[in-house]
Order: C-alpha cells, then structure tokens, then sequence
C-alpha cells in the first residue's frame, strides 16, 4: 500500500486516458465508415487522434527522470545504462515484429518510434532540469533549421508513417526531454501547484502552437513545430484535468489508473485484438458493426488491465 500511495495518482490516470483514447482509435483505423474525426488527419489540419502519440510522450517523458534517480540509487550506472539499452532495442523490435503482423508493410510503427526516441533522449536525463528544457529546444531549433537539407525531404519520404520515419526521432525526443524536466519539478508539489502549473505551462505552449500554425501549418505527417508545441501543451492542460479530477472525486477513475500502470501490455494486446478482429472484418465492414469492433478491443483491454492491477501485475521492460 505504501508503494501505491507514493504514486502520481494523476499521471497514472492521464496516462489511462491516452490509452483509452488510443486503443479505439488504432483499432478503427482502417474502417471506412468511421467518420474522419475519429481518424488522424491525411495531411495538414489536426483531429483528435492527432493529440494521441504527443501526449504519450509526454506521459512517458514526465515519469522518466523520476525512475532514472530511483534506478541509478537502487542498481547503480551501469546496470541503469543497460537496461535502458535493453529496453529500447525490445521496443524497437517489438514495433518492428509488430508492424509486419498488424499492418503487413514496410512503414514505421509507435513502438519503433518510442524505442529509438526513447534511446536518444536517455542521456539527456542526466543533465539537470534547466539544462534539458534548453535541450528540447535546441532539438527543436536545429530540425527547422536543417529541415530544408535533410528532414523535409526525410518526413517526405515517411509520410505514409505519420510520424516522420527515422529522422522523427529527433523532433520527436524533444517532448520527452522537456517532459522529464518538468516532471522532475512538478512530482514533488502539491497537486494544486501541479495542476497549475501544468496548466500554465501547456496553455502556453498551445497558444505558441497557434500562432505559429501561421506560418507552419499544423501537420503531423511533417511533425511541424507548431504541431508538436500545440500538441505538447495539450498534454499538459489535459494533465491539469487529470489532477483536478483526482483532487474532485478523492481517487482516481475506476479502471482508467490500471490502464495507465500497463500501458506496454494495453497498446500491445490491443494491436494483437486488432489484428484479429480485421481477420473477420473488411475495410468496408457497416459503421456499426467498425464501431462495435472498436469499442470491444477498448473493453476487453479494459477488463485485462483491470484484472492485473487488482493482482498487481504491471508489465514494465
């Protein structure tokens, strides 16, 4: 009990919620007769699944540094360093083993994404806060500043990804790096001075998203910046909604918070649901029958996960 008391009740119910969203909207991703809402948006614009992969990186980003001082006092650098090498080269493979069964193409799948992502923002979290948040600007700046000779051409290549491809990771990593630095100051206040402050912090990175969507338009194909600043705000406002919605009902939402403590196992047991249920389904498959598909894969990830939790089984690498 002690150990779940000494939780971020918020961050595990933020990160719930991303993957509440996530799953349904994986899973309906080929159907014809979802409505273009509910699907990422074919070039520039946003729509809500857009919101989805930013906000996990930010999730993952936030708790990062926090488990990085707990390991580096538990095991030591070089047991840290290793398994951090060892966790991202699985993620990696298991995105690349992933993509040929669920989608069956060359492409770049989210777990690819966070495997190499995760790699390179690892040494950042050994540098202090102030310094990482410089970091993730400078990662910024020098993409945009490089994007004539290499990234444009690179995202170009990848489109189809959604993701920018490879040459994402950089623009990419620059969320979990500002992420981990200001979980690192957030964790320890007070839930009104997180909620605040994760706040201000995102209504301000959505608003500079905005006004910069101007002149960059927002795309996540290309990972414009105003697309990445924007969705980076976003997170963090929804992370204030999560700390006041813990902080109004005493606790948190039944069965968002086991979704959150297994994300890995969630994302991975919903693309192998996903692949079965187009095993059954055509593309063309009617809206209710897409929407009822969808929302099963939601619910039974939702029971497992809930089933784990209660027998405090957390899947982590």
């Amino acid at each position: 009990m002690k150990a779940q008391a000494e939780r971020w009740t918020a961050l595990d119910v933020f990160r719930g919620l991303v993957i509440f969203l996530m799953l349904p909207v994986n899973a309906a991703m080929d159907f014809e007769r979802i409505p273009a809402w509910f699907k990422h948006a074919p070039g520039v614009g946003l729509t809500m699944p857009d919101l989805i992969m930013p906000a996990f990186l930010v999730a993952l980003g936030l708790s990062s540094s926090l488990s990085l001082r707990r390991r580096l006092a538990t095991r030591g650098a070089l047991r840290t360093w290793g398994h951090a090498l060892i966790r991202y080269a699985l993620l990696f493979a298991f995105g690349t083993i992933g993509f040929f069964l669920v989608w069956r193409q060359k492409n770049w799948e989210i777990l690819q994404m966070l495997g190499l992502t995760g790699a390179l923002a690892f040494p950042f979290l050994f540098l202090p806060p102030k310094w990482r948040l410089a970091a993730a600007a400078a990662l910024l700046v020098a993409v945009e500043a490089l994007r004539p000779l290499f990234f444009g051409t690179s995202y170009q290549a990848w489109y189809d990804s959604g993701i920018g491809g490879p040459a994402g990771t950089f623009a990419l990593a620059a969320l979990p790096v500002a992420a981990s630095a200001l979980g690192e100051y957030l964790a320890p206040r007070p839930w009104k001075r997180r909620a605040a402050s994760s706040g201000i912090i995102g209504a301000a990175a959505l608003g500079l998203g905005l006004l910069l969507s101007l002149i960059s338009p927002l795309t996540k194909h290309l990972l414009s910046p105003s697309y990445l600043l924007l969705t980076f705000g976003a997170a963090l406002l929804a992370l204030a909604a999560a700390e006041l919605l813990v902080a109004a009902i005493g606790r948190e939402p039944p069965l968002i918070g086991a979704l959150g403590r297994n994300p890995l196992f969630a994302y991975m047991a919903g693309g192998i649901l996903t692949l079965c249920i187009r095993g059954f389904l055509p593309d063309g498959a009617s809206s209710l029958l897409a929407w009822a598909s969808s929302l099963l894969v939601l619910l039974l990830i939702i029971v497992a996960t809930a089933i784990m939790d209660s027998r405090r089984i957390w899947i982590k690498l």
